[in-house]
């Protein structure tokens, strides 16, 4: 009985740090979303939609961009 003991006091002193390890990663992820996190979740939302419209200006651009050099290609091999 006693050598089982002697061998189960370094089995649980091990066990601690890992228990603690996960008691503190499991209160982490549910112990709700931290204020500051989720202040930067709104700016990043923000920055996504104003990159999203610079986006879509950007886009029509090109498209104004490739008409107008359609339109000067057509022009130049229709003098040609």
């Amino acid at each position: 009985m006693l050598e089982i003991l002697a061998l189960m006091i370094p089995i649980i002193a091990l066990t601690i740090p890992i228990v603690a390890i996960l008691a503190g990663t499991y209160a982490k992820t549910h112990s709700g979303v931290n204020p500051g996190v989720n202040k930067k979740i709104y700016e990043l939302e923000s920055k996504i939609i104003e990159l999203q419209a610079s986006n879509l200006r950007l886009e029509d651009t090109v498209n104004q961009l490739e008409e107008k050099q359609s339109f000067l290609t057509r022009l130049i091999e229709d003098k040609s």
